[in-house]
């Protein structure tokens, strides 16, 4: 089984986009200050729920908000209702783009991109340049273009005494794009234990509820939950100890209606650290439980 690492932040509704004759965004873009307090997009942009409102990382404090995002103070681009037009304009989608296994992008279970509602892809947590897949940071993809139908031309109808009724033209379908998923799952959950516990602090709640929603939005998904520890107490201990928090999360999602046929839990211990054990805000980091999807 192949395991794919998805980024650390909450999670979101998945969002639909729709077209109307001619594709086009209902909010408009922000760009990222640079902060780490959003999500975004291979655009710099930061990424935006169906709702419109920005998706936070796990970083985001009030001290770095953006205040478009949290004032709400961007201008609106205004959706007027669809005139019908002889010749409708084509629809273009964005091809998919298959990923190359390296990590830095969130993938479906296609193996494809996942794309946000302006089609930029959406990176993970794990994402750097060296590694950026240039189909989707140059944008050099192919466009698929989905023409929408004509309507044929009125017949040519002949003399008579009586004129005949004129030909009354349907007018031409709306066209839907397929719906893109921008929804990116935390790949660790840090800080949710103290010390030597694999009791979930109240905290963790809010953070495992967010992913209990995104698993019910994906219900072909399946996932292995890893507990880790810090260095404190003995190896044997330890190993417990990671197994325990694991079956915690588990457990929990459980209570949420996740089934446990979709969980895998085991423990490593205290043998991958991710932070410094030498002082109080190192060993926190450690103690985490890790989520990993499987192909």
């Amino acid at each position: 089984m192949k395991k794919t690492p998805l980024s650390l932040i909450a999670l979101l509704s998945i969002t639909t986009a729709v077209s109307v004759q001619a594709a086009c965004k209902s909010h408009a873009t922000i760009q990222d200050d640079g902060k780490g307090a959003y999500v975004i997009d291979s655009d710099n942009d930061i990424v935006r729920d169906s709702w419109g409102a920005c998706v936070r990382t796990n970083y985001w404090t009030a001290d770095i908000a953006n205040e478009h995002c949290e004032g709400h103070k961007e201008k609106k681009i205004v959706i007027s209702a669809p005139v019908a037009a002889p010749a409708p304009a084509p629809v273009i989608a964005p091809a998919a783009i298959q990923d190359d296994g390296k990590g830095a992008y969130v993938i479906d279970s296609d193996n494809d991109i996942v794309r946000d509602s302006w089609g930029a892809c959406v990176r993970t947590n794990y994402w750097t340049a060296d590694i950026a897949n240039e189909h989707c940071e140059g944008h050099k993809e192919k466009k698929i273009i989905i023409s929408a139908p004509v309507a044929a031309p009125a017949p040519v109808v002949a003399p008579a005494l009586v004129a005949a009724p004129a030909l009354v033209v349907a007018p031409a379908p709306v066209v839907i794009a397929e719906p893109v998923s921008a929804v990116i799952a935390p790949a660790a959950f840090r800080g949710l234990f103290d010390t030597g516990s694999a009791v979930l602090k109240d905290a963790a709640h809010t953070e495992l509820d967010l992913f209990a929603d995104f698993m019910v939005a994906t219900p072909s998904s399946k996932i292995i939950i890893t507990g880790h520890t810090d260095n404190v107490g003995t190896n044997a201990n330890n190993q417990k100890l990671s197994e325990a928090r694991a079956i915690a999360v588990k457990n929990y999602l459980e209570g949420k209606g996740i089934s446990t046929n979709r969980m895998t839990t085991m423990g490593a211990g205290e043998a991958s650290p991710i932070a410094d054990n030498g002082n109080a805000a190192g060993r926190t980091e450690n103690r985490r439980v890790e989520v990993d999807f499987v192909k």
